[in-house]
């Protein structure tokens, strides 16, 4: 499995539209920057103010995560590459997991990068703040709770690349999930559901967006899931994600095993 996915790391290494997609994320952010660098120095803006910018922009993330899966994936189905490999006698579970596996870990690093870059800028440009320690420890908060949003959202984007063979048709399945779900889902966790019945609730608890409501009220999440979990917000996140990425996989082998590969 490990040689299998060094294989797959290594192939993303001549994507050169992934290069270029990453190269567009860093000079978007760099944007945000560019007019600090004629800005009075005495007028400079605030860490904690860049940090609180960036805690508004991660979420989002649940948009870009789709178009960074799709690039790793490329388009596979189309050049036959699974094809090959199941013929080759490789397994299908070997197949699914190793992909899965090898977005995963470019997925991170996408993000690490992005991130890491934004809060480079932000030390070098910004001045000290009076709440820049504290403001930093929720940005850390808030992208660690989000790495398990982005987790879910990876997977669940991976299980429909892998059962649709059009990557436009799994994107498009995916943002209009995105789009009509999560107001539901973010309205119900934010205590607006009292009335739904509990399954329809607890359905819009696990949603892969509903732990975003977190960095919305900067608090304990609310919700059934959220008291059952002691209102840890970055724990609710992590089990969201976590089932997320086990229905979606398990559900993804299952199909992927029993399906006809042409």
């Amino acid at each position: 499995m490990l040689n299998y996915i060094s294989a797959e790391l290594y192939k993303l290494r001549f994507h050169k539209g992934l290069y270029v997609g990453v190269l567009l994320l860093i000079l978007l952010e760099s944007l945000v920057f560019l007019p600090f660098l004629w800005v009075d120095p005495d007028m400079s803006i605030r860490r904690d103010v860049l940090y609180g910018f960036l805690v508004a922009a991660v979420n989002v993330g649940v948009f870009i995560v789709p178009i960074i899966t799709a690039m790793v994936f490329d388009d596979q189905h189309g050049g036959g590459t699974i094809k090959n490999e199941i013929v080759f006698g490789i397994s299908r579970g070997r197949v699914y997991l190793g992909k899965l596996t090898a977005a995963l870990i470019a997925g991170t690093a996408v993000a690490a990068l992005a991130v890491g870059w934004y809060l480079l800028l932000a030390f070098l440009v910004g001045q000290p703040g009076e709440y820049g320690l504290q403001a930093l420890r929720t940005v850390l908060y808030v992208l660690a709770l989000h790495w398990w949003i982005w987790l879910a959202v990876l997977s669940y984007v991976f299980f429909l690349l892998m059962l649709l063979k059009s990557s436009a048709a799994a994107l498009a399945v995916n943002y209009l999930t995105t789009l009509f779900v999560t107001p539901i889902a973010l309205t119900v966790a934010g205590g607006g559901g009292e009335d739904l019945k509990l399954w329809f609730r607890v359905l819009m608890e696990l949603f892969y967006t509903t732990p975003i409501q977190v960095t919305f009220i900067g608090g304990p999440a609310d919700g059934i899931l959220p008291t059952l979990l002691g209102g840890n917000g970055l724990l609710y996140g992590a089990v969201v994600g976590l089932i997320w990425l086990a229905v979606t996989t398990g559900a993804g082998l299952l199909i992927f095993r029993r399906r006809e590969i042409r």
